[in-house]
């Protein structure tokens, strides 16, 4: 005789052992996941940086220009209110490496680390718009970005499963004498501060990815952008320019979407203090584009000092912080 208890129990176990192999056979691997993660972080408009690269030397104001000859000496062309220079980077190369820190298995931190390289372009010209000289020199930088991702679901599709909550700005210093110190936005007509951004921790201030800063069509709004500057090499104005940069995807296929503005720091356009490394730009905010009543664009404040704008021997020492904005209408 056979016991029943002892059928029951084994029917059970081998239920059981069933069931378990069912889950375990659907349940995504953490290498699945992982590849999920750098799928949604490619494909999330508010992160990337395609819009740091110039395709070579710009205006200011992103005027169209010949950059003739490079590779010429520049130090006959000391900085001088008699020559206009147009700057800009052209991005050979551009690797992009995603590390995972996994917290339980329910959240995720990802390292966005992007290593870019190229050539920096400077070009001369004289008042009445006749090329004087060109030079290049190259390029390599590294810009950290976090994000953070929560668990939402646990299907077999691993990029259901999860959602992108949160970022950091972008981070990136070239050479040992630039850096910001702090980015302060306010309402231009009321001084309401709107956005403060402090060096310290920057990597550890996650956005909400649902919250990230938004600005309405026309309104204006001040930025102060504080520097600190170990040199300068050139003891010219402050020693070195400030520029905003806003943009929308790759400049070369949405130029429309793109701009480049000046920071001042001459006491003028509602700067205060003249050459004492805390620059202003006062922005009227665009709109989203034709069709749209709101769209995420990219900001970058960028820092360069002027031995990189105006040596050929001096090296590449640059600051830039990034982050992503709404404006809508």
């Amino acid at each position: 005789m056979f016991s029943t208890n002892k059928l029951i129990a084994s029917m059970v176990i081998g239920g059981l052992v069933i069931f378990t192999g069912c889950v375990t056979t659907d349940i995504p691997s953490k290498d699945e996941i992982m590849s999920a993660l750098e799928a949604i972080i490619s494909g999330d408009e508010a992160l990337g940086m395609d819009e740091f690269n110039d395709g070579g030397a710009l205006d200011i104001e992103f005027g169209d220009i010949t950059d003739g000859a490079l590779g010429k000496t520049l130090e006959d062309y000391y900085p001088s209110d008699s020559l206009r220079f147009r700057f800009g980077r052209n991005v050979t190369d551009h690797e992009i490496l995603v590390t995972h820190e996994f917290e339980g298995d329910s959240v995720v931190y990802s390292t966005i680390s992007h290593t870019v390289s190229g050539d920096f372009i400077t070009v001369i010209f004289d008042t009445s718009g006749v090329l004087v000289d060109s030079f290049a020199k190259p390029f390599n930088i590294e810009a950290i970005r976090k994000v953070k991702f929560k668990r939402i679901d646990n299907t077999r599709q691993p990029r259901r499963n999860w959602r992108l909550v949160a970022l950091t700005p972008i981070v990136s210093i070239a050479g040992s004498k630039i850096d910001i110190d702090s980015l302060v936005i306010t309402n231009t007509q009321n001084g309401d501060l709107l956005y403060r951004f402090e060096a310290e921790n920057l990597l550890d201030l996650y956005i909400d990815r649902e919250n990230i800063p938004q600005f309405t069509t026309g309104d204006s709004i001040t930025l102060k952008l504080y520097v600190s500057n170990t040199g300068p090499e050139y003891e010219w104005k402050s020693g070195e320019g400030a520029h905003l940069r806003i943009g929308r995807g790759r400049r070369s296929l949405n130029g429309h979407l793109h701009a480049r503005r000046k920071f001042f720091d001459d006491g003028t356009h509602g700067d205060e203090v003249v050459n004492n490394n805390e620059f202003t730009r006062i922005f009227f905010v665009h709109p989203p584009g034709m069709g749209f009543r709101h769209r995420i664009f990219k900001m970058f404040v960028d820092v360069i000092d002027f031995e990189t704008l105006f040596s050929t021997e001096g090296g590449y020492n640059a600051a830039l912080w990034g982050f992503p904005y709404k404006s809508k209408r």
